[in-house]
């Protein structure tokens, strides 16, 4: 609809991708909180550029360690287990990374100013007269019980491997 709404001439044509849409909903929803179209345009393209790149990026790697863990021994093999071991400590380094934006990139135009801050990660803090609360809840703790399995399962694997040799 919001194609339909703009002058013929700056229409773009739907060529059914969701990369499009999204860039779309994104120049949207920008548009709903400060509608000034010189700003809003160069944000638009460099997110959709930086979707580009990370979706082929995601792809040629995902190419890469198939490829590449074939071989039982290889590095690539063994990164298929590491990197989602580690994934309950890239969430963390995320959340981290989140809170600290979020406490650092407030509104000029807010309610009240407050001094950039960081935001507690795990336990109880204070911002401002605010009390925060922040604990991980099932879905981190499943996230570590599957390193945990995976970690184990790993382990037997190479074991089994040393075996054979």
């Amino acid at each position: 609809k919001a194609q339909e709404r703009k002058p013929e001439a700056e229409r773009l044509a739907w060529d059914g991708s969701g990369s499009q849409m999204m860039s779309w909903h994104y120049a949207a929803s920008l548009g709903k909180y400060f509608n000034n179209p010189a700003e809003i345009k160069p944000m638009v393209a460099t997110m959709a550029m930086v979707a580009e790149g990370v979706f082929w990026g995601i792809l040629a790697v995902m190419v890469l360690l198939v490829f590449g863990a074939r071989k039982n021994s290889g590095l690539l093999y063994w990164l298929l287990v590491l990197v989602p071991m580690a994934l309950p400590l890239f969430f963390l380094i995320e959340y981290s990374a989140w809170l600290w934006w979020y406490g650092h990139t407030l509104n000029d135009m807010g309610a009240f100013t407050v001094k950039p801050f960081m935001p507690t990660v795990f336990g109880q803090g204070k911002v401002a007269q605010f009390t925060t609360h922040s604990y991980p809840a099932i879905g981190f703790g499943l996230m570590l019980l599957m390193s945990v399995l995976l970690g184990l399962a790993a382990l037997m694997r190479r074991k089994a491997l040393k075996e054979e040799e």
